[in-house]
């Protein structure tokens, strides 16, 4: 389940700001950081999506997110007092996995496209698509307006994760 997708994700969302700023966007907008992440690494390879592809992500990673993400998510953010730390911990773990899976889907979805991008990309480019696949996936939750504090995190982070931790 260990692809450049995924590495990326992990990289970039130990940035500075970056997980309080998704998980944000997570729970007021109720869009999927595995998908926001997504978008952005797309762009990063020079795929510039629309709201089809978006979409057909979407049902791509739907049934693992609903029936596996969201409940392990829904249990550890139970009151502290409800749940030993033993197994906060290891439903923690379990959500970790179940989101390196939706990645790993994502990421097969994504191998057409990054094959058709192949080609060499001008950073200038690069910078116009991130922002528009953004735009895009954030348009849909009604949080465009978000899009400067996830530029910001993208600015600061992205390259370096590109280029390994």
């Amino acid at each position: 389940m260990d692809n450049p997708f995924w590495q990326f994700s992990v990289c970039y969302y130990r940035g500075e700001g970056v997980a309080a700023l998704y998980i944000e966007l997570q729970d007021g907008y109720g869009l999927n950081v595995n998908l926001l992440l997504w978008v952005q690494w797309l762009a990063e390879q020079g795929v510039k999506i629309d709201g089809d592809c978006i979409t057909q992500a979407q049902l791509q990673i739907k049934s693992l997110y609903e029936h596996c993400v969201q409940p392990l998510r829904k249990i550890r953010r139970q009151p502290e007092q409800s749940l030993a730390p033993a197994l906060k911990k290891a439903l923690l773990a379990a959500e970790f996995i179940a989101e390196q899976q939706v990645q790993a889907q994502l990421y097969q979805l994504s191998q057409p496209l990054v094959a058709k991008a192949k080609q060499a990309v001008a950073a200038a480019s690069i910078a116009v698509d991130v922002r528009h696949n953004l735009s895009g996936y954030l348009a849909r939750y009604n949080a465009l307006h978000e899009l400067p504090r996830v530029m910001h995190c993208v600015q600061q982070y992205s390259s370096g994760c590109l280029a390994g931790c």
